[in-house]
């Protein structure tokens, strides 16, 4: 995770934030050479959270609110 993508992400309400896995090619700050994958998104969570000052709970699940609401998924 780098450092000014999370403060950039800081600065979006939480409610309009989505957490997403499909850049294979992009490897976290770090990990370069690697595939990036879904099971890193928790990383991306952490920094999210931890940057905001709340629990990764409340990301997880505003971050679901929010991809429900968007795809019309049911709760």
């Amino acid at each position: 995770v780098m450092a000014k993508n999370i403060a950039e992400s800081c600065r979006i309400p939480l409610e309009y934030l989505l957490l997403e896995t499909d850049a294979p090619d992009q490897p976290m700050h770090g990990e370069q050479g690697r595939r990036n994958e879904p099971q890193k998104l928790i990383r991306v969570a952490e920094a999210i959270a931890e940057a905001k000052v709340i629990s990764i709970a409340d990301v997880a699940e505003q971050t679901t609110r929010n991809a429900e609401r968007l795809f019309a998924l049911a709760a």
